[in-house]
């Protein structure tokens, strides 16, 4: 609810919880001191009141609809559209790897999609292609997973494949190690992006 989200904020959006990130050119001078930047979070911290909006008793037509084995599908129907949009998301990704395995979960979801025990890249991608479907791996900080789109009328082909990437990926050597060379050059260029390195 909307007083839990309150509550939740001003427990940990403080200025005595916050940590202030400078990135700039080795050698430059820093002219801020310790107590100007404290005033700065206190500023950009202050609560404030939020109008107060009359809660929705719905939430926009989404189902929630519990599934055998514990997981969770949440489904909202657009009968006007001719198309579905599917995703699978998992518990996991960047926080859970750990010092040592940071990168593997990023290196998996990119090799979903590169072929299975049934089919080569070559014939799972001509396959997906054919059916004017999108598959897309992902990976957040704290979960991955695999999106499908595709035509209404082109699901239930277009579904078994998505399974067939989550349940049973090749992981071939040759297209697991162009993913490492890439994922390696993309940690290479993480510097050109200051914030972004600067918040990693």
């Amino acid at each position: 609810t909307s007083a839990d989200l309150q509550r939740v904020a001003a427990r940990y959006l403080k200025p005595s919880r916050s940590t202030l990130v400078v990135y700039q050119p080795q050698g430059a001078k820093f002219t801020l001191t310790a107590p100007s930047c404290q005033a700065l979070l206190e500023e950009a911290l202050r609560p404030t009141k939020a109008p107060v909006r009359p809660s929705k008793k719905s939430l926009h037509g989404v189902e929630r609809i519990a599934l055998p084995g514990g997981s969770v599908l949440y489904l909202k129907r657009r009968p006007e559209l001719p198309l579905v949009s599917l995703g699978l998301f998992l518990k996991g990704g960047f926080v859970s790897e750990g010092e040592k395995r940071q990168g593997l979960t990023h290196l998996l979801t990119r090799c979903l999609a590169k072929g299975t025990q049934n089919r080569s890249y070559q014939e799972f991608s001509t396959r997906v292609e054919s059916l004017a479907a999108h598959l897309d791996p992902f990976m957040e900080k704290d979960y991955w997973g695999i999106t499908l789109d595709c035509l209404d009328t082109r699901f239930p082909e277009a579904f078994p494949l998505l399974m067939e990437a989550v349940l049973s990926p090749a992981f071939t050597r040759e297209e697991v190690e162009k993913e490492k060379t890439m994922q390696i050059a993309a940690l290479k260029r993480q510097k050109d992006d200051p914030a972004d390195y600067a918040l990693l």
